[in-house]
């Protein structure tokens, strides 16, 4: 190998060297970026539904999210992220989805929470599990149309 080719081999293995070294420390090498979250202090404002209680201060993640339709006839996925102990935003929904209309079905509390929820011809999956990094918790709600209203053409 010619000391030219050397030198190439030398900088490329220092540069893989530290970017492992920052996958290792939970960082990002500086100029990189992940997906950012569009903070807002109420996301139900930026989003054109009214079915579901959003906690206080949560933020929503929209590359993540996708909402087809409006008010309280819409279907997909909305992910926040909420900087709230796990139990606080598991109690939360618990207790605030029955005052929009939405009955439980199924809880499974663990690491990973999931709850589900029906209301009408739609049926709601709110699953919440806590930050790889740091305080908080992910929130995904996922709404879709009850299989028997989808076959008898409710749509």
């Amino acid at each position: 190998m010619t000391r030219r080719g050397s030198s190439a081999v030398v900088c490329l293995a220092l540069g893989i060297a530290m970017a492992l070294g920052a996958c290792a420390s939970g960082q990002l090498p500086s100029g990189a970026a992940g997906p950012e979250l569009k903070a807002a202090a109420e996301p139900s404002k930026q989003l054109p539904i009214t079915d579901i209680p959003i906690p206080a201060g949560a933020r929503l993640d929209a590359e993540q999210s996708l909402v087809i339709g409006s008010q309280d006839r819409w279907l997909g996925r909305i992910v926040i992220r909420v900087d709230m102990p796990p139990t606080e935003v598991f109690n939360h929904f618990a207790r605030d989805m029955a005052k929009f209309g939405w009955t439980r079905t199924l809880t499974i509390h663990s690491r990973v929470s999931n709850m589900t929820f029906t209301r009408a011809d739609r049926v709601a999956l709110v699953q919440i599990e806590p930050a790889s990094f740091g305080a908080g918790v992910t929130v995904w709600i996922t709404v879709a149309l009850v299989a028997q209203a989808a076959r008898n053409g409710q749509v």
